[in-house]
C-alpha cells in the first residue's frame, strides 16, 4: 500500500509541473510533434495551444510520449498547415486534469513470490474516501463534504490479480491506469 500511496504522490506533484521550453518540430493534419529537453515537461493528457505572437492557431491533447522527449498532440482546435517555421510558434501546455478515476492493478494474496510472502492484502484508503468491495477488488469513493477530498480522485478502481500476466495485458490494453508489480513479475516487453 506504501507503493500506491508513493506512486499516486510522484503523478500528483509530476502533474503540477509547469512544461519549458517546448517546441513543435513537425506537424501535418491533425497532429504535431512537440520536443522538450526535460523528460518531465510534458504529461500524457496535457493540454496543448499554439500560438503566433497573439493569435492562437491550434489547440489539442498529448496523446503519446515517445522516448520521454517527444510528445504527439491530436489537435481538436485549429490547424498547422499553413506555418511553415514551426520553431517560431510559441507552445504552452497545462497539465491535464485531475483524473475522476483511477484504476489500478494489484496482487492479490494468491500471487507467490520468492522473496516476498503475502498471507493478506490490505487496501487502507485515505481518510477522505469510504471503501466499497465489488467482484475484482475495491472502490475507494471519495467523500465530497470533506474539505481535502480535493486532492485525490473521486474513484480509486483497485483490481487484485492472481496472475501477473494477466495484470501485464490488462495494463497493455488500457483497463488499468498504474499497475503494481512484484521484483521480476514484470515481462521484458513491458520494461522496454
Amino acid at each position: 500500500m506504501a507503493l500506491l500511496v508513493a506512486a499516486l504522490a510522484l503523478a500528483s506533484h509530476a502533474r503540477a509541473a509547469k512544461a519549458p521550453d517546448v517546441r513543435v518540430v513537425w506537424a501535418q493534419g491533425d497532429r504535431a510533434y512537440l520536443a522538450a529537453p526535460d523528460s518531465l515537461a510534458i504529461a500524457p493528457y496535457s493540454r496543448v495551444s499554439i500560438a503566433k505572437k497573439k493569435r492562437v492557431l491550434a489547440g489539442g491533447e498529448v496523446v503519446r510520449i515517445i522516448d520521454g522527449t517527444l510528445a504527439v498532440v491530436r489537435f481538436t482546435s485549429g490547424s498547422l498547415a499553413r506555418e511553415k517555421k514551426l520553431d517560431k510558434l510559441r507552445v504552452e501546455v497545462e497539465p491535464p486534469a485531475d483524473p475522476r478515476a483511477l484504476r489500478i492493478g494489484f496482487p492479490s494474496a494468491v500471487r507467490s513470490h520468492a522473496l516476498l510472502a503475502c498471507q493478506s492484502v490490505v487496501i487502507a484508503a485515505p481518510p477522505t474516501h469510504r471503501i466499497e468491495h465489488d467482484r475484482s477488488g475495491y472502490r475507494l469513493v471519495r467523500d465530497a463534504a470533506r474539505p481535502d477530498a480535493s486532492a485525490w480522485p473521486e474513484t480509486l478502481q483497485v483490481r487484485l490479480f492472481d496472475d501477473g500476466a494477466d495484470q501485464e495485458i490488462a495494463l497493455e490494453r488500457g483497463e488499468l491506469d498504474v499497475a503494481v508489480f512484484r521484483p521480476g513479475e514484470l515481462s521484458a516487453h513491458l520494461r522496454g
